[in-house]
């Protein structure tokens, strides 16, 4: 019999806002993350332009990137799961983050930030498989576990909304018209 493996820790940065319990309060409360895009002009691409995008102004003293994002995510999960970094020796953490493209093609960042983040030192890897990148970084994680390459996995996924990403899925022509969401009514992403 295989020994179970549970997610023992959350932490999130999203377009709802900063932390899991921001995402919980707007699921709640029924709203979306969707807002019209500031940051960046991309009227020729698509006409509409709704989009989650991060827009609280970061705070921190890092530079507002992916990395940091993504950095400050493990770190409330870390929290979260009242991991003692005593328990665990760091090389026997693992972290595996999933990202399409990174920031401005630096994938291997994301990885990086939640290693600082949390004091990890084990095996750190960086999935890319578009759309199920972060699906497939949780998959790695669970295997890792299993297998006994690792004692602890700090697994996820970060994107951030470039002009690639939005152009990719404007050229395959799912955007959609309006806001849309699972199950609903509106075709598109």
């Amino acid at each position: 019999m295989r020994p179970a493996i549970g997610v023992t820790g959350l932490g999130a940065m999203s377009a709802l806002g900063t932390g899991v319990r921001a995402i919980v309060d707007a699921m709640r409360e029924g709203r979306d993350g969707l807002r019209e895009m500031e940051r960046l002009d991309l009227r020729a691409l698509h006409p509409i332009r709704f989009a989650g995008w991060l827009r609280e102004p970061w705070v921190r003293g890092e530079p507002a990137s992916l990395a940091a994002w993504a950095g400050a995510a493990a770190r409330e999960a870390w929290d979260d799961a009242s991991a003692d970094s005593s328990s665990v020796r760091p090389e026997r953490i693992a972290v595996v983050v999933g990202t399409s493209l990174g920031d401005e093609g630096a994938a291997t960042k994301v990885a990086e930030a939640v290693c600082e983040a949390t004091g990890a030192r084990g095996l750190r890897c960086t999935i890319t498989t578009a759309c199920a990148s972060s699906t497939n970084a949780i998959g790695l994680g669970r295997d890792l576990l299993l297998e006994h390459d690792a004692d602890l996995v700090i697994a996820g996924g970060a994107e951030k909304l470039v002009a690639q990403i939005f152009g990719g899925f404007a050229a395959l022509g799912v955007l959609a018209s309006e806001k849309c969401a699972p199950f609903g009514e509106t075709m598109g992403t």
